[in-house]
């Protein structure tokens, strides 16, 4: 991941108003997720099927239920497309 680009998008994102905390969490979860699928955000992010497949892989296999690991990937497709990857109900036709 770029993670210039990644601090920088997220402190001039408006939704995010705990700019220092909210940052530092995203890229630790960013790094974690990286880390583990041992591919990079821009990788990821360059191919839908294998965003989709990430995302499938952080829930199953890292136990995020709640969607915490997942937020990092998907606040950095948005950063990078400009438009949200679509929930993992909407996108039975990307597998």
């Amino acid at each position: 991941m770029r993670e210039d680009f990644f601090i920088e998008s997220m402190a001039n994102d408006a939704s995010i108003t705990s700019k220092d905390k909210a940052v530092a969490s995203r890229l630790a979860k960013a790094r974690k997720v990286e880390s583990f699928v041992g591919v990079s955000f821009d990788t990821i992010t360059g191919d839908d099927e294998l965003m989709y497949k990430t995302l499938i892989k952080i829930r199953d296999e890292m136990g995020d239920s709640h969607g915490n690991l997942a937020n990092s990937l998907r606040k950095y497709f948005y950063y990078v497309k400009g438009t949200d990857f679509p929930s993992m109900r909407n996108v039975d036709t990307i597998k």
